[in-house]
């Protein structure tokens, strides 16, 4: 017996018995339910029959992927990655306590870089974040090195899978419309408050190198990052701030997957977007 787990923070396990079926959506009906919103209502069904499991995608608007090719239907088999438009998952074996690599940082790698949970805000030296950080980005650019991939849905998750945060999400401003670019995990209520689209339509006076602003909804708290001719990033924090220097190389991978999803940052892919 193999089990789906979901990689998107949560990592919550779903049983592939014999016979068994599980939806994948958004839909309230959905046994792997997500609120991601590029994710479809009826995204896609995993079935196992006769110790065969397989992936069926059930014409999804941003596809499934298999180890990172997109697939209509594909057999599975331990160890491999689906990823259910921006949301990531791993087929293992029950109980199998081994991380996939590209979820190497734990969090004892990460507390350098972040605020404690008392809000005291420990040191961090640049020459020492590359360090930390170097694992999670050799994931992350290995992603990137894959055509089929898209790199600002790999960033996005890159911050949720092996950074700690509680969401993210890359949006851009339109004439006057907030279109979404990326998201992955906890973002939904976020995007659809009034407040937080009304900070992301105030235009930036000053965003040399960035500009950074608190956004807290309920008991939400986030930070939207700015920096000329970038799209907005949208993180949701599941605990302390992170350092400037390490927001500052977000704001470089940012720019990087910009350029390779073929996105001048000078002339926004409007057209393509999404509104929350």
């Amino acid at each position: 017996m193999l089990e789906l787990v979901l990689l998107d923070g949560t990592e919550r396990r779903f049983p592939l018995e014999e016979s068994a079926e599980l939806m994948v959506g958004v839909a309230a009906n959905c046994n792997v339910r997500f609120t991601a919103v590029d994710v479809s209502r009826a995204h896609a069904l995993i079935t196992c029959q006769r110790g065969k499991v397989v992936v069926l995608d059930l014409g999804s608007t941003n596809g499934t992927f298999v180890n990172g090719r997109r697939i209509k239907e594909a057999e599975l088999h331990a160890g491999d990655f689906i990823r259910f438009s921006s949301v990531m998952a791993q087929l293992t074996p029950p109980g199998d306590p081994t991380r996939a690599p590209r979820e190497s940082s734990s969090s004892g790698e990460r507390s350098p870089l972040t605020a404690g949970q008392t809000g005291e805000r420990r040191q961090t030296t640049s020459d020492r974040m590359p360090m930390i950080l170097q694992d999670s980005l050799t994931s992350l650019l290995g992603r990137w090195a894959n055509p089929s991939e898209v790199a600002t849905l790999a960033l996005t998750e890159w911050l949720v899978q092996q950074r700690g945060h509680r969401g993210a999400a890359a949006l851009e401003v339109v004439s006057s419309e907030v279109l979404l670019t990326a998201t992955h995990g906890d973002v939904v209520s976020l995007l659809e408050d009034s407040g937080v689209r009304g900070t992301l339509l105030d235009p930036v006076v000053r965003a040399e190198p960035f500009e950074v602003v608190e956004i807290q909804v309920a008991a939400l708290k986030a930070l939207a990052v700015k920096a000329p001719t970038l799209p907005w990033l949208l993180i949701v924090l599941s605990r302390g701030t992170p350092e400037s220097t390490e927001l500052g190389l977000y704001v470089r991978l940012l720019a990087v997957a910009s350029r390779l999803d073929g996105q001048a940052p000078a002339h926004p892919r409007g057209s393509r977007g999404k509104k929350p």
